[in-house]
């Protein structure tokens, strides 16, 4: 089986998407595929065969995160046109047996590069539909005229999602906006497989000495609630310690200055993937207080897998991934709700009963890496 797998951030680390691109990629390769990459030029090669990458305009390019938000909201014809042109130029879609987009700011050209004619596509669905500024909690003048813009896009992002062989999304609740945005009842969830140092990783009890352990891990943005955590955080500092790890955003200061004024706040730089288990490990509550409808949440994730306390926002498809979890919390993002909370966990922490435990091996099966590859292909019709 021969593909191209479409990921326009797929060599950037900008978050989980990127993260489950390149997963997908090793256990496609591990199965005996031929998978080659088409992305966008700009990131950080990892020294694989088969990147085909798409030059950028430099006016796109004064910065990372101007970068990514001027690719996901700022598309147009002409942005469409130039990425066509230069795909074609980079790879030739009739000698792969499909498509494997799995990135939505690049299914209108996955679509294109491969019809008429050409090989099935596939998109696999990670964020949320409509898309728009206020959806993510992003501030910005220029927003209501973004949002208008993206909504003048909607009939070309629906006639694409329609010219796809299959559509499948990394959560129930992401397949259901997919579905109404796109007006059909046709797809299907495919859960993101672990990667091995998740796989690998056996949950060890908690140390229960001194106060607390509570960990925030990800980007210190609005959308991510950090500063609900630092509202919050005057009610909980008697009775435990705060790490957050991930020190960009633009709140980034802000938990710098929290840090600089008590010793009990910890900060770390962003966290390789390899690394997290053993991080999580060594607290006892994952803080997740998003704003955002998040379409899986990896963090409350992670927090699961590894046996943890998880307290997290009502929000998109996280009361998906800990449903049934006893030792989750959902909370409104909101710093009262979250304080009181984040008291009530710390004061009745406890480990999973052998029972328990044994009724988590269900988790660690749906986001199993087995059988991917079947699922894939199935999805391009092969």
């Amino acid at each position: 089986m021969r593909i191209l797998l479409v990921s326009l951030f797929y060599e950037h680390d900008f978050g989980g998407a990127e993260l489950v691109a390149r997963r997908a990629r090793s256990l496609l390769l591990d199965a005996g595929w031929e998978v080659d990459v088409l992305c966008l030029a700009g990131g950080k090669p990892h020294g694989e065969k088969g990147i085909h990458r798409l030059r950028v305009p430099w006016w796109r390019r004064p910065g990372e995160q101007w970068f990514k938000r001027s690719i996901i909201f700022l598309p147009g014809p002409g942005m469409d046109a130039y990425l066509l042109a230069e795909a074609r130029g980079k790879v030739e879609p009739f000698s792969y047996d499909g498509v494997f987009c799995v990135d939505f700011n690049a299914v209108t050209l996955a679509v294109d590069l491969a019809q008429p004619g050409g090989p099935p596509v596939a998109l696999w669905l990670q964020e949320n539909l409509p898309r728009r500024l206020d959806r993510l909690n992003i501030k910005s003048i220029a927003g209501p005229l973004i949002s208008k813009l993206l909504a003048m896009r909607e009939p070309l992002w629906q006639f694409s999602m329609a010219r796809c062989h299959s559509v499948a999304a990394v959560s129930r609740f992401t397949r259901g906006q997919g579905a109404a945005f796109a007006g059909e009842n046709r797809y299907t969830t495919l859960h993101p497989p672990l990667d091995d140092a998740l796989l690998k990783a056996s949950p060890v009890p908690a140390r229960r000495d001194g106060p607390a352990r509570l960990l925030f891990l990800g980007r210190l943005s609005p959308e991510k609630g950090v500063d609900l955590l630092l509202d919050a955080w005057p009610q909980l500092r008697d009775k435990a310690t705060l790490t957050l790890a991930g020190l960009d955003g633009p709140l980034a200061d802000e938990a710098r200055a929290t840090a600089r004024d008590d010793e009990r706040v910890h900060l770390l730089p962003s966290v390789p993937p390899e690394e997290v288990p053993a991080l999580v490990s060594e607290h006892e509550i994952v803080c997740v207080p998003s704003r955002v409808e998040e379409s899986l949440c990896r963090t409350a994730l992670e927090g699961r897998l590894m046996e943890r306390h998880v307290v997290a926002s009502e929000r998109g498809a996280i009361p998906e991934v800990l449903e049934g979890y006893p030792l989750a919390c959902t909370i409104q993002p909101d710093a009262s709700d979250l304080a009181s909370r984040l008291l009530e966990t710390i004061a009745g922490r406890r480990d999973l009963t052998t029972k328990e435990r044994k009724a988590e091996v269900e988790i660690r099966r749906m986001f199993s890496p087995d059988d991917f590859a079947k699922r894939v292909a199935s999805l391009l019709g092969r």
